[in-house]
């Protein structure tokens, strides 16, 4: 009734146009069958094995419904170097208008959307939003077929170029499902446009009715139990099933009693360091200790670092002003501070030659000849004279006293000087010349000139 109303729409849209010649159509898929069975996983999409080998454009979808939950026509494309990893290139969304019966989706239908253009080794895939998935399997045990991928969250969505990277383990599920593609590539004025205009009036090519097998008639009362016949055979083990689709998580059950204590176990090891506790509060302060050794010169500190850059303050230049020369002493006469230096050289000179001819002259005065053994020695003196009057007696008296004392005692009994008893000079103010011989010792009077 479907398919009857579909042709008649198409007719009255494009009148005698309608091409349905099979040589131009490629198909991409599984073929439809009729099932009751269906994937009961929600947001999975599943990969059929079959891919396209001509390039094309996408215009039709047909599939066996078994439910009225949508889901979801998709072509992806394999990730090149990429092993399991596929491109999602185009998608497109339906909601069944059947149940249990084959639905033929014109993509020119949805008039939001356009045709998909494939390449050489794209797949068809479809998406199942809600259980109870909408499209028909049959099981193949002998043939796995279909790649799955299901979403971890109800938050992950999948969208047009998003890469997904699909389990490797192959499902027997061969799903009902068929893409069809136009080859008649020159058609399209833009044959590198990924979403192209769809072909106008090209259909699917006819096919047979697909129906679900007629329900048996129902059987009769089942009669008695007969009695149980000898053992058969064992027959051989078969071969090992597929393994089923995880079940859900059960419930978490009631928690049991506590059990009994057990033995105690061996001390574990000791676990991390916690984190350091608050400062205490400060003591008392304690008694002064005694004064420790000098420690060792600590070794020389890092340089510190370089501190920052000063900030350049920029002043103004001032008034420009006539240079003068406010020291008018005498010292800022260059020629004047050079001839006093050549004068205090001059000074410093003399003042050296004095002083070493004054001590040449005090060593030449403290020396005196000494005298061989057996030689005669005459010293010439000049001793103080002077005219006394008669009240001036006992100072004559006296001096001639200190002379005869001054004569016995310059020389000492070996004839040599006695200079701890010779004085070194006299200060005569009248003076007469005295002569005076000394011959071992002894004084002997050469002469007298009277001053």
């Amino acid at each position: 009734m479907f398919k009857a109303t579909l042709t008649v729409a198409l007719c009255l849209l494009y009148g005698n146009n309608l091409v349905t010649g099979a040589e131009r159509v490629a198909t991409l898929g599984n073929r439809i069958v009729a099932s009751a069975s269906g994937l009961e996983v929600a947001r999975t999409t599943v990969l059929m094995s079959d891919v396209i080998l001509n390039e094309g454009v996408v215009f039709a979808y047909s599939a066996f419904f078994r439910s009225d939950k949508p889901v979801r026509f998709q072509i992806w494309r394999p990730v090149e170097n990429v092993s399991d990893s596929y491109q999602l290139i185009g998608e497109t969304r339906v909601i069944p208008a059947v149940m249990n019966a084959r639905e033929d989706i014109y993509i020119e239908s949805k008039l939001t959307e356009k045709c998909v253009r494939v390449r050489s080794g794209d797949r068809l895939g479809v998406y199942i939003e809600e259980t109870p998935g909408a499209i028909a399997y049959k099981f193949k045990a002998d043939s796995p077929n279909a790649l799955l991928h299901t979403a971890t969250n109800n938050s992950e969505v999948i969208n047009v170029n998003d890469i997904i990277k699909f389990g490797s383990l192959n499902f027997p599920y061969m799903f009902s499902v068929l893409a069809y593609v136009d080859t008649k590539m020159e058609l399209y004025n833009d044959t590198t446009e990924e979403f192209p205009e769809c072909p106008k009036g090209l259909r699917i090519p006819p096919y047979g009715i697909v129906t679900l097998p007629p329900t048996p008639p129902p059987t009769g009362k089942p009669g008695a139990t007969g009695p149980m016949g000898p053992a058969g055979i064992q027959g051989a083990t078969g071969a090992n099933g597929t393994q089923g689709e995880k079940g859900d998580v059960g419930s978490t059950g009631e928690q049991g009693p506590v059990g009994a204590t057990g033995p105690r176990g061996f001390n574990g090891t000791v676990g991390a360091t916690g984190p350091e506790g608050p400062t205490g509060l400060v003591g008392a302060t304690g008694e002064k200790g005694d004064k420790g050794d000098v420690g060792d010169e600590g070794p020389v500190g890092p340089v510190g670092p370089q501190g920052p850059a000063g900030e350049t303050i920029t002043v103004p230049a001032p008034v420009a002003a006539e240079v003068v020369d406010e020291d008018t002493s005498m010292f800022s006469d260059p020629n004047f501070v050079m001839g006093l230096f050549i004068w205090l050289i001059i000074l410093t000179i003399l003042f050296i030659i004095i002083l070493i001819v004054f001590i040449v002259v005090r060593r030449r005065r403290d020396s005196v000849q000494r005298p061989k053994p057996g030689s005669k020695i005459v010293y010439s003196e000049r001793v103080q004279s002077r005219v006394y009057g008669n009240d001036e007696k006992w100072m004559r008296d006296m001096k001639e006293e200190t002379e005869t004392n001054y004569s016995n005692n310059t020389l000492k009994a070996d004839g040599t000087d006695n200079d701890a008893q010779r004085p070194t000079s006299f200060d005569y103010t009248n003076e007469c010349d005295k002569q005076f011989d000394y011959v071992n010792g002894e004084q002997v009077k050469a002469g007298m000139t009277q001053c």
